[in-house]
């Protein structure tokens, strides 16, 4: 489940709003027991890409056993 999250949130990154000169991108680290998940999503706006990050971030939204350490986001403003 956590695979096909991370699936659907990397196709952001295929969306016409990447090609915008002034967007913002979300990083999404995961955290595994023997490996590491990166996702990077382009959005449109900082208060998007905080949005975002906040529902990401809250392990209430996550489905099935999750470790709270294993979880990192931060939003950066794209060139």
């Amino acid at each position: 489940m956590k695979r096909f999250l991370l699936l659907a949130l990397t196709a952001g990154l295929l969306s016409p709003i990447a090609a915008k000169a002034e967007s913002y991108k979300l990083l999404v680290k995961v955290r595994e027991v023997r490996s590491v998940s990166t996702s990077v999503l382009t959005m449109a706006s900082k208060q998007a890409c905080e949005e975002a990050k906040k529902k990401v971030v809250d392990v209430d939204n996550w489905e099935g056993s999750f470790s709270v350490n294993g979880l990192a986001a931060i939003c950066i403003k794209s060139k």
